[in-house]
C-alpha cells in the first residue's frame, strides 16, 4: 500500500510477473538466510521486520516493498540483486557466468558442490 496515496502499487503489476517474481524473491531471500545460517527470527529481528512477515515472504504468500527487500539485504550483508535468480542478477556482467549459474539453477547443493569441484579442476 502506498502510504502517501493510499494506492495498492502492487494491483498494477500483471498476474504472470506476479506469479514468477514472487516466489523467485522468496526462494532466493530463504536461500541467501540458510547460507548465513540465520533463522527467520534473527533475520527479521536484524532487519527490524516481524519473523511472520519473513516466513509469508519465503512461502511466497506476501510479495513484499523495496524498502523491506533493502533491509533484508541489509541484514544479510548482500547485494539486493542477490534475491534474483542468478542468470537476471545485474550484477553478473558476463554472459557465460549467466550461463553457468542458470545450470545451477534447480539442482540439488550436492550435484552444484560436484559440478564446482569439476570446474574448480579443470581451471587448476
Amino acid at each position: 500500500m502506498d502510504i502517501y496515496n493510499g494506492h495498492d502499487q502492487t494491483a498494477d503489476i500483471p498476474d504472470e510477473i506476479r506469479r514468477e517474481m514472487v516466489p523467485a524473491f522468496g526462494r532466493q531471500i530463504k536461500a541467501v538466510r540458510h547460507k548465513k545460517g540465520l533463522s527467520q527470527e534473527r533475520l527479521a529481528e536484524a532487519a527490524g521486520i516481524s519473523s511472520v512477515y519473513v516466513g509469508e515472504i519465503e512461502r511466497s504468500e506476501k510479495m513484499c516493498s523495496a524498502l523491506v527487500l533493502f533491509k533484508l539485504a541489509r541484514a544479510l550483508r548482500v547485494p539486493i540483486c542477490e534475491f534474483l535468480p542468478a542468470h537476471t542478477c545485474p550484477c553478473t556482467h558476463d554472459g557465460l557466468v549467466r550461463e553457468i549459474a542458470q545450470l545451477f539453477e534447480g539442482k540439488l547443493k550436492k550435484e552444484r558442490r560436484k559440478a564446482l569441484r569439476l570446474l574448480e579442476v579443470y581451471f587448476e
